[in-house]
């Protein structure tokens, strides 16, 4: 159940990143709209794996949701929606950051753009994290999988690599907007 309940936060956090940097790149007027096809793959994906953790628990006692169980064909398909899912969200994670820090370069914002460069690459670690198992798990269902002791080690050290290097750079981002916003307030106050 742990497992499960990591994965959904995952889910959550991943879905979070969209929104916060669908705001940041898009004009105000359609981040509504551009937020809730966000929550709604969430949802969508939130409700394929509640169905699939629950038919492979009853398969067997004991199981995880990891690679060493991609035997068990339900796990197996647990793991490729989520996996898709944060391929997908990296993908498009590397996009938006891209784009919202062309809008700040050009606004001669360079420190909220150099953070979100940051971000856009720590989202290609994190695709190559999803690279890296579901390779794994299509190998494996081809009957010819790379070692299971190469894919435990590489994927956690991709993993780690894309979270550490999101938080530097989304906290250079939010740090220099803070800076900012306390700039134009003070310069607000001044003309006053």
């Amino acid at each position: 159940m742990a497992k499960l309940g990591a994965h959904l936060c995952a889910v959550a956090w991943c879905c979070s990143l969209q929104i916060m940097l669908v705001d940041w790149a898009y004009e105000q007027w359609a981040v509504p709209t551009h937020a809730g096809y966000r929550v709604f793959l969430a949802f969508g994906v939130t409700a394929a794996l509640i169905p699939l953790f629950i038919a492979a628990s009853d398969d067997a006692e004991n199981i995880e949701f990891t690679t060493e169980f991609a035997g068990n064909h339900t796990v197996h398909s647990y793991l490729l929606v989520y996996l898709t899912y944060v391929a997908v969200t990296c993908a498009e994670l590397v996009f938006l950051c891209l784009k919202a820090g062309g809008i700040n370069r050009r606004a001669g914002r360079g420190r909220q753009a150099a953070g979100l460069r940051v971000a856009a690459i720590a989202a290609l670690f994190g695709l190559a994290y999803a690279a890296s198992k579901g390779s794994y798990l299509v190998t494996y269902a081809m009957g010819r999988p790379w070692p299971l002791e190469l894919e435990e080690k590489v994927s956690p050290t991709l993993s780690g690599v894309s979270i550490v290097l999101l938080i530097v750079g989304l906290s250079i981002s939010a740090s220099a907007l803070r800076r900012s916003s306390e700039q134009q307030g003070e310069c607000v106050k001044a003309s006053q």
